[in-house]
């Protein structure tokens, strides 16, 4: 194996300039395939099925529903086996 790794690296030093344009030729495809496989951008998210999409933000503000709750703590998850 370093035999290998050493003729190959062998080789890319001596034909440095076909290994650059090996590389400008791959990032070229890349970018092309990117525009032109690429759908539109949209700031709409959605996590269905997902239990923290459930709780509509209530994990936001636990003192708010909890006044007496310790800092730093809120409400116990369902799926906690602690929570039973």
């Amino acid at each position: 194996m370093a035999a290998y790794l050493y003729r190959l690296g062998r080789w890319a030093f001596d034909n440095r300039n076909k290994v650059v344009l090996g590389w400008v030729a791959v990032l070229a495809v890349v970018i092309a395939s990117a525009g032109a496989f690429s759908g539109q951008f949209s700031e709409k998210f959605t996590a269905d099925g997902i239990y923290i999409a459930s709780c509509g933000g209530t994990w936001l503000a636990p003192r708010a529903r909890l006044p007496g709750a310790p800092p730093g703590r809120g409400p116990p998850s369902p799926r906690d086996p602690r929570a039973a």
